[in-house]
């Protein structure tokens, strides 16, 4: 575990060491050094399963320490990539309990920000497709609301329930994304209401809910 640290992005955990006074040795954040000696050892195809470890905060997908997975190799097509590493998620999934099933659905990056306006490379599926909305925004309210361009919605389950807290929460994350805000519909026994209802219209708050496919649940 211990290794010569290298100028990696990662902070190193830096390791004292006793023989040499004030020199240290590294604990690893990335394997691209050990890829590097076995590529130079001549090693033509290799799993590498590996500890890393790096000084960072903490994230809601990222701890200090975590095992990563590399593969090497040379001139493969896309496909052999996916097959590859599709075969490796359903075996270690099956060991964690969990069925999977290859080959998995691929999506375009362009497609992932076109679709659900996250540049990352895991956009959030659980609330499908955006639609687009914006002819429930008649010019009017779009010019009072200072909207240029399209509105889209998403149709989220059980978020009816959400306080006004809650949407608060979700306006300021919307905005801290790049979006000029984020209005809400609300379904319920005893009907439709929205945050912009007075701008568009009782009448543009359902053609919203219809074109979302949203339901009294």
């Amino acid at each position: 575990m211990l290794t010569r640290s290298t100028p990696e992005g990662a902070r190193d955990f830096l390791v004292p060491s006793r023989v040499h006074h004030g020199q240290f040795y590294a604990l690893p954040a990335i394997p691209a050094n050990l890829q590097q000696l076995l590529m130079i050892g001549g090693l033509d195809r290799y799993f590498q399963i590996v500890k890393c470890f790096r000084d960072e905060d903490q994230r809601a997908d990222r701890q200090l320490e975590f095992t990563q997975l590399d593969v090497e190799m040379s001139f493969p097509r896309q496909e052999d990539i996916f097959h590859v590493i599709e075969q490796v998620m359903v075996r270690a999934c099956a060991v964690a309990g969990v069925k999977a099933t290859a080959p998995f659905p691929h999506m375009l990056y362009k497609d992932a920000v076109r679709k659900y306006w996250q540049r990352q490379t895991r956009p959030a599926l659980r609330h499908g497709t955006p639609r687009k909305v914006t002819d429930s925004f008649p010019q009017e309210a779009k010019r009072k609301l200072q909207i240029e361009g399209n509105v889209f919605a998403f149709r989220c389950p059980g978020a009816a329930s959400y306080s006004r807290k809650q949407l608060d929460e979700l306006t300021e994350k919307a905005k801290s994304a790049g979006a000029k805000g984020a209005y809400f519909v609300k379904l319920a026994a005893e009907g439709a209401t929205s945050t912009v209802e007075k701008l568009i219209g009782p009448e543009n708050v359902a053609k919203l809910a219809k074109s979302c496919e949203s339901k009294n649940r």
